[in-house]
């Protein structure tokens, strides 16, 4: 009788101790992460910026209920947004607002939470449904939003970002200055510009402008009419502590004539320039059998059709360096008929991208056409090898800040588009971000990014071992594992099944 107190007391005592875990766990949160770069945990950066935050700020995550119930990844954006406020101890306050239920739909559109089309399956019937997933953050007297937040990939950058630009108040800048008289960068940059804008504010710069001290990493985009006043500007900027990005080739292209025709470019103030710094841009193209296809319009018995032909001089860069942090968590690039860089060994430069083994040069007379595959080989025998298409140095050099030179202009053009090559305008961000002296951003940018597709694996011999090994694992192992359990757990039973009546007839006599 005397235990039945004692058991309602542990009771008591067991629920007083949850309830306190739990109001503590507002100020004290612990979470095991096993995943490697800990993809599921905020980072330290996040967790030292939230803790330093002086005044409170409100995240509200605008989450329509029909998209929460058939979009898994919504709820580790709700469990990250609650590390923040946990981390913050006190400072953020987080809340999840279904906008149709709350009635303020039209209010988050005017401040940029953007609705979304989708096709939902409920109770077997499809439809087409208009939801929402945007975030809105309120500091002080400034707001910001994040229009489409799904990815949980990327989410915890694009947060901590936002958080970060909103509490010191300013925005990295970049500053473009194209070296094609003939371009505009809200035109041939079209879907590089905004994407990159939704991080950076970024300004294109007149020629021969002085590069206004406040811009934190210049992009200098293509050479031809680049004047030796323009190159001195950028020397003068360098000089001064800036950084920039120099995307420039050795050949020029001729979009406009069906055959693609090229030409080495002359000799230009802005070859001068890279030479001085150590970085030599060649007056050839690489070409790869790691590559991608373009479309090609060909003439047909009634007129002409669109084919995609396989097409080496667009390279698909595979070979990265793993070390540096630009590169460190590579997840793809694609350059545009690239040249090959020759490095000063002298000075600090280090390679960032190369081709693969197998690539080889298109020298001159340059033929370009994909319609002559050929043709694209004639070179391939006498220069295959491994070439240099980017790298970075200035790192060791106090006399200037740090230099990217990339042996493609077009990498960021639109001509993306039709390599479906996002991936291109992720390097840049990274880029951008190690120029302008941006380490925590960096780190934040390339901690879950990695490529482990197995066809990314340079050497034939390594990718057949790859694959072999995971063919044995997954269609030999696996299922004789388990057939190796049931036949122990059968081995088992039997044995015991058998000891019984030994048992039995034991205790009878």
């Amino acid at each position: 009788m005397m235990r039945r107190p004692q058991h309602i007391v542990t009771l008591l005592l067991t629920l007083l101790v949850l309830v306190l875990v739990g109001l503590n766990s507002a100020f004290y949160f612990v979470r095991l992460d096993l995943t490697e770069q800990r993809v599921y945990s905020i980072s330290a950066v996040s967790r030292a910026l939230v803790r330093e935050i002086p005044d409170n700020a409100r995240i509200t995550f605008y989450l329509s209920d029909r998209l929460r119930t058939q979009a898994v990844e919504t709820e580790q954006i709700v469990d990250l947004l609650y590390e923040y406020a946990a981390h913050s101890r006190g400072t953020i306050d987080v809340e999840v607002v279904d906008p149709a239920a709350a009635g303020v739909t039209a209010e988050i559109e005017q401040l940029g939470v953007m609705p979304q089309q989708i096709q939902l399956i409920e109770q077997d019937q499809q439809s087409l449904a208009t939801v929402y997933t945007g975030i809105v953050i309120e500091y002080l007297d400034r707001t910001h939003t994040l229009p489409v937040v799904i990815d949980p990939r990327v989410f915890e950058y694009e947060l901590t970002i936002a958080l970060r630009n909103l509490v010191r108040d300013h925005t990295p800048q970049i500053g473009i200055l194209l070296g094609r008289a003939d371009e505009a960068l809200e035109r041939e940059y079209q879907l590089s510009a905004s994407r990159l804008s939704r991080r950076f504010t970024l300004r294109q710069l007149a020629a021969a402008e002085p590069i206004p001290p406040d811009i934190d990493a210049l992009f200098v985009i293509g050479g031809r009419d680049l004047t030796a006043a323009d190159t001195a500007m950028i020397h003068d900027y360098l000089s001064r502590g800036g950084s920039a990005l120099f995307a420039v080739d050795g050949v020029k292209v001729d979009l406009q004539t069906p055959n693609l025709a090229a030409a080495p470019a002359p000799r230009r103030p802005v070859d001068e320039l890279l030479e001085e710094y150590g970085v030599r841009v060649r007056r050839e193209i690489v070409l790869d059998e790691y590559h991608r296809s373009i479309p090609v319009a060909r003439a047909g018995g009634a007129g002409t059709f669109q084919s995609i032909e396989p097409y080496p001089a667009w390279v698909s860069v595979v070979n990265y360096n793993s070390d540096h942090p630009v590169s460190a968590r590579f997840t793809g690039l694609d350059l545009y008929w690239p040249s090959p860089l020759d490095l000063d060994p002298a000075l600090d430069f280090e390679i960032l991208l190369q081709s693969s083994s197998r690539a080889w040069l298109m020298q001159e007379p340059l033929i370009t056409s994909p319609l002559q595959p050929a043709a694209l080989q004639r070179d391939a025998a006498e220069t295959r090898g491994r070439y240099v298409l980017a790298a970075a140095g200035g790192q060791q050099n106090q006399d200037r800040g740090r230099i990217v030179v990339v042996g493609d202009s077009d990498f960021l053009s639109n001509l993306l588009q039709y390599t479906n090559s996002g991936h291109n305008v992720d390097f840049a961000e990274n880029l951008a971000a190690w120029l302008a002296l941006d380490d925590e951003l960096l780190s934040l940018r390339t901690r879950a990014a990695r490529d482990v597709r197995l066809n990314r694996i340079e050497d034939p011999a390594a990718r057949s071992r790859v694959a072999g090994f995971a063919q044995l694992v997954n269609v030999y192992l696996v299922p004789l594992a388990v057939a190796f359990y049931g036949l122990m757990r059968y081995l088992r039973r039997r044995s015991r099944a058998h000891a019984k009546p030994r048992t039995e007839r034991s205790t009878t006599a």
